[in-house]
């Protein structure tokens, strides 16, 4: 995800989105890596009891994980990305699969002012794309759209040696894609999401991804003083 939607960053995305599907029908490389996130989410969303869930998805590329969310569970989804070709890839997708249920917004993820709509909010691959206060900012519009029972899942890279090579090896080759990416340990994800008042529920990991799932913190309990 680039800076902001005029910035050249937003081509090179359209570019990418117009020759990776990461659809239904590419690569084996990335059928593998289809199938090792979407066993993260299911370990992820496993006994959340989420049944028929609203779902945003920020950052959406294809909208793949949403699809097969809805298709697990049922449900609705608003799908939000600044790239338009990712979204004629979601808007594929989704006719392909035959699901209806869904809206398709072009939007930049730092400014949205969705609060307290939805059941689940989640992303794949897309706040390690920012840097300082405008990925605190992404990470608090996950925090600001969920609802006050649901649920919060993120998905980044860990930086793991499986990771450090796969990004050095396509730099090397000059085939690195993906703009400015850092990717975050667990410690550093569970920190941002609880200063926004959230608590941890379950940590996942899948491939070189790390995932995190968080609800909402109870209030804490208010004792006053006495007065003597």
């Amino acid at each position: 995800m680039p800076p902001s939607l005029n910035d050249p960053d937003q081509e090179q995305w359209d570019e990418y989105w117009s020759s990776n599907s990461c659809g239904l029908d590419d690569s084996i490389i990335h059928r593998y890596y289809r199938r090792s996130i979407w066993e993260g989410y299911l370990e992820a969303l496993d006994g959340l009891n989420l049944k028929e869930p609203s779902i945003l998805e920020l950052g959406c590329g294809t909208g793949y994980k949403t699809a097969r969310i809805l298709q697990h569970l049922g449900g609705r989804a608003t799908l939000i990305d600044f790239s338009e070709k990712a979204l004629e890839r979601a808007r594929t997708l989704f006719d392909e699969v035959g699901i209806d249920d869904v809206k398709f917004v072009k939007g930049d993820i730092r400014s949205v002012d969705y609060k307290d709509e939805f059941d689940l909010v989640h992303s794949d691959g897309v706040v390690e794309h920012f840097e300082g206060n405008e990925q605190r900012r992404v990470f608090e519009n996950h925090c600001r759209a969920v609802n006050s029972t649901g649920y919060v899942f993120i998905f980044v890279p860990s930086p793991t040696w499986c990771y450090r090579v796969w990004k050095w090896g396509l730099t090397t080759l000059g085939r690195w894609r993906f703009g400015y990416e850092e990717p975050m340990n667990e410690e550093n994800v569970v920190s941002i999401l609880e200063s926004f008042g959230m608590d941890a529920v379950r940590t996942v990991k899948a491939g070189r991804f790390l995932g995190v799932v968080v609800n909402r913190a109870p209030p804490k309990p208010f004792y006053p003083h006495s007065v003597d």
